[in-house]
């Protein structure tokens, strides 16, 4: 019953870390902010909030592009098209740096970005031609549309290195250390003479259970939406490791088995529970909070009414914000349904 501890104690060093790395970590009252924080764009928004650069990240940051001018949209359905507006041509450096990378890969070919066959463009032929630049490259995207990944990871190679350990840590090293122990508290209690693949069953549900642990605590405490599709994956996960878990235990006790799986998890469930807001990190998702109260608040209503009646997305320089903070309004959500089906870029 001694192999009880095993988890336990790794419960409370983890415990121990939290409160010592979020010692500083302050509580905001939350009062209205009228504005968005100055120079975060929405996809910034959304992962500083989120931990995500994904599907509607995209959705957000196109938004904001149909806003501030630089593109044009027409929707059809679930699917949309757009279309390059004068502004790209010459302004594009007054855009955040992962805007700008899309308006430039929106309509770069030879990225097959600007593929129409695979947007199905010819829907919107029949959508106020008139409004189309002449000779304009008109690019379209329906569901799961496998160019949303791609614009996706452009997004997440500008906006992680402008805010990682700027507004947040991940305390990464305690992570490790409890990972480490884990390993070699199951390499030592595990293996049997009397069974052959011990050794190779250990490592093996190791890293398949761990990376499994990992996702499902990013998922669950990183308060992330997990489709239809990723439960049946879990469920999958969790039937394999069940099997090893019970040809580890053939020679031996449960207990040293189910000590050892019980620090696997407790590795996934810490991961996102370690992810420290800095000081300067507090105080931005103070404004945030702040912004998405007043959104609440006083926008979103406006933004109900407008996308009921509009034709095409209003100016509204809030529902890209809107989108990147998951707020319900017409546009922005038909917009994120149609983009939110792309699995999230690494890291999350």
């Amino acid at each position: 019953m001694s192999y009880f501890l095993a988890p336990v104690l790794l419960l409370a060093a983890y415990g121990a870390a939290r409160l010592y790395v979020r010692r500083n970590v302050e509580g905001y009252s939350t009062a209205p902010q009228y504005e968005p924080p100055a120079g975060l764009s929405p996809a910034a928004m959304r992962y500083v909030t989120r931990g995500v650069v994904d599907g509607t990240s995209v959705a957000a940051t196109l938004a904001s592009l149909v806003v501030r001018g630089y593109v044009e949209m027409q929707a059809k359905g679930a699917s949309f098209a757009f279309w390059r507006m004068q502004k790209c041509d010459n302004e594009l450096n007054q855009l955040p740096a992962e805007e700008a990378a899309i308006a430039e890969l929106l309509f770069d070919t030879s990225a097959n970005i600007a593929d129409p066959a695979c947007g199905k463009a010819n829907e919107f032929r029949d959508l106020a031609p008139s409004s189309i630049p002449d000779k304009a490259a008109v690019v379209a995207f329906g569901p799961s549309d496998a160019r949303i990944k791609v614009m996706a990871g452009v997004i997440y190679t500008r906006v992680k290195p402008a805010l990682e350990g700027k507004y947040f840590t991940r305390n990464a090293g305690i992570i490790l250390l409890g990972i480490l122990a884990t390993l070699v508290f199951g390499l030592a209690v595990l293996p049997s003479g009397h069974q052959s693949n011990a050794l190779f069953l250990t490592i093996w549900s190791f890293f398949f259970f761990q990376g499994f642990s990992v996702l499902t605590g990013l998922a669950v405490f990183g308060k992330q939406r997990m489709s239809l599709t990723a439960v049946a994956v879990s469920l999958a996960f969790v039937g394999t490791a069940f099997v090893a878990a019970h040809e580890l235990a053939r020679n031996i006790s449960w207990v040293p088995v189910a000590s050892y799986f019980a620090m696997i998890v407790v590795n996934g469930v810490f991961v996102p529970l370690l992810h420290t807001p800095t000081a300067a990190g507090q105080k931005l998702l103070f404004q945030i909070r702040g912004y998405e109260t007043f959104l609440r608040a006083t926008e979103l209503d406006r933004m109900n009414e407008i996308g009921k009646t509009s034709a095409s997305m209003p100016k509204m320089a809030s529902i890209p914000y809107a989108i990147a903070l998951d707020l319900k309004e017409p546009w922005g959500q038909a917009m994120a349904n149609t983009f939110a089906s792309v699995i999230p870029s690494p890291d999350e």
